[in-house]
């Protein structure tokens, strides 16, 4: 049973008693979502994926352009617009996890706030990688040639890749690309880790 309100919001009784609400959403005609995050469209339930960066998303038609949207963005679009302090202000999830989009879970912030907490964490994936990335710089390097009868030449060790990238005006980055020997050469040199 479906009970409409004068601002197209609908009552539907969940088990156990619980009350899920929907609602219209904003900028998307003929589009609903309920408070649990589920989308539909001509009374059809739309498919949720995972993005690239594991948000779940669907698909909305606006004009004839499909959007890819953040199912907590438009959860906070819908139910948390009067949260909103500006326009530039983000979703984040207080415990963490993208993927529980429930509407306790959700609130406004800004984008340096969320990302702040998003890598104070010592769990997250961004902050982990952050850790190996420094491991991995601060491994003592080698800058050589190879000479025309095979001998090896040093141009010079380093205690770290990023005082190997100061010394030849290059990037971290590159200079680790050829460690992995996915370039040849760096700043006109070969790569090599220094075994301690």
């Amino acid at each position: 049973m479906i009970l409409k309100c004068l601002i197209n919001i609908w009552m539907i009784p969940r088990k156990g008693g619980e009350i899920m609400t929907e609602k219209e959403i904003p900028n998307f005609e003929g589009y609903i979502i309920t408070t649990n995050g589920q989308v539909y469209h001509n009374n059809k339930c739309l498919k949720v994926y995972i993005g690239s960066s594991g948000t779940p998303i669907v698909r909305l038609k606006k004009g004839d352009k499909y959007l890819s949207i953040a199912v907590g963005k438009l959860l906070g679009e819908t139910f948390l617009a009067e949260e909103k302090q500006y326009p530039t202000d983000i979703i984040a999830f207080k415990d963490g996890n993208i993927t529980n989009y429930s509407l306790d879970n959700l609130y406004w912030t800004s984008r340096r706030e969320a990302y702040a907490k998003y890598y104070e964490g010592k769990n997250s994936y961004s902050g982990t990688r952050i850790i190996n990335l420094r491991k991995k710089i601060c491994k003592k390097v080698e800058a050589f040639e190879i000479d025309n009868n095979g001998f090896v030449i040093s141009r010079g060790k380093y205690p770290s890749i990023k005082n190997a990238s100061i010394s030849f005006n290059t990037s971290p980055a590159s200079i680790i690309r050829c460690l992995k020997n996915t370039n040849a050469k760096c700043g006109g040199y070969y790569w090599r880790y220094i075994e301690e």
